[in-house]
């Protein structure tokens, strides 16, 4: 019926009785206006970072950001700030947390001589407005990395994650946001997710299969051992000290988990339909779930669930059925007969068809990218 995604959202199968549109106190979703181009990138599922006024994303020059609205170039870091090095390697960008400053965080690899036998990553964090470096570490790393992929996984407990993967396998790193100092090294675990004061892992479990672990974000100790069992997680913060993880068993049997980020113990309702095995969160109260596996339109279904109480909110079932991959303050995004819609994630009612599916969206701009040409366009919001 539709292909599966494994990146910064998961497509969940949404069944919609009718396209009528919600009466006036439903939730009011953005009107999107006229594209800006702005970029091509590479990754068109993980295109950059839209913080405030600003876009900012990686290009092989460096990394830039935008005016989010008109796409004017506001700043720049050139790959040679990193110095003359054989080769810079540039990592994804990610945000820092809500309740702190707003920072971009961006990480380079940079190839040493071999004389020197080590490279280094190097980590900055950066204010969105104006692009200036609020602070910046260099952090040695074992030579020979050349091939190995760079990736930030995520800010919490004043601590900055990231790891190096490769064929000899992952390590994660963490970097003191106080004093920009290296604070534990983890060999053997993939992070994969920061949620306030807990990492959590991939590692190798039994079977030669994949499991979670959770670590402590500020020292790197072991909180709970044994997490879900699968690989292909995608792994998602409720908000309140609940995750929710869902993954593949390695036999098409695809899951959804939830956990307490704290213990790793389960907090998996007990009438949750086990035909369920995906899930958006609205991020706001509401976790949307349905089946991956093909159904016909007929017996489609999905489930509203409150976050907090897991009670059922809604239940949809019939012929129409949405995609839903992104959610942005309560209105959550897919497609209907190859159609942008929006939905009102409390009820599940449609409230909007809009004219574009927005990968990223925020008070000001929304972005979406071309699939004919990679390019990155912005769409202010009214």
């Amino acid at each position: 019926m539709f292909g599966r995604l494994r990146s910064a959202a998961v497509l969940t199968c949404l069944a919609v009785a009718g396209m009528l549109l919600l009466p006036s106190d439903a939730v009011h979703p953005p009107r999107f206006g006229r594209a800006v181009p702005v970029a091509v990138v590479d990754d068109f599922q993980n295109p950059g970072v839209l913080i405030g006024r600003t876009f900012a994303y990686v290009d092989e020059p460096g990394v830039f950001g935008v005016d989010a609205v008109t796409g004017d170039r506001r700043w720049t870091v050139p790959i040679t700030a990193f110095g003359e090095a054989r080769l810079v390697s540039l990592a994804n960008l990610i945000l820092g947390p809500p309740d702190a400053a707003p920072t971009v965080y961006l990480a380079a690899f940079v190839s040493l001589p071999s004389e020197l036998r080590r490279d280094t990553v190097h980590v900055l964090a950066l204010d969105p407005a104006s692009g200036a470096r609020r602070w910046s570490a260099r952090i040695d790393v074992p030579s020979g990395a050349v091939g190995k992929a760079t990736t930030l996984v995520g800010v919490g407990d004043d601590t900055v994650v990231f790891r190096l993967s490769g064929v000899d396998g992952s390590v994660a790193y963490a970097v003191d946001t106080r004093t920009h100092r290296l604070r534990w090294v983890r060999h053997g675990v993939e992070a994969v997710y920061v949620d306030g004061p807990v990492v959590v892992a991939e590692v190798e479990g039994w079977e030669d299969r994949r499991k979670l672990v959770g670590m402590r974000t500020s020292n790197g100790d072991r909180l709970w051992e044994d997490g879900p069992h699968g690989h292909g997680f995608h792994i998602e913060s409720l908000g309140n000290g609940v995750l929710h993880v869902d993954g593949d068993s390695y036999d098409e049997d695809y899951f959804v988990r939830f956990i307490r980020a704290a213990t790793g113990d389960s907090a998996q309702p007990k009438d949750f339909d086990d035909r369920l095995d995906q899930c958006v969160f609205d991020q706001r109260d509401t976790i949307v779930c349905g089946p991956y596996h093909e159904i016909s339109p007929e017996h489609a279904f999905v489930i509203g669930y409150d976050v907090t109480s897991f009670r059922e909110r809604w239940r949809r079932e019939g012929v129409h059925t949405p995609l839903i991959d992104r959610a942005w303050n309560g209105t959550m995004y897919g497609t209907l007969d190859d159609r942008p819609v929006a939905l009102d994630g409390r009820t599940g009612r449609i409230v909007d068809l809009p004219a574009i599916e927005p990968l990223l969206t925020n008070q000001h701009s929304a972005v979406t990218v071309d699939l004919d040409t990679s390019e990155v366009l912005l769409h202010p919001v009214s």
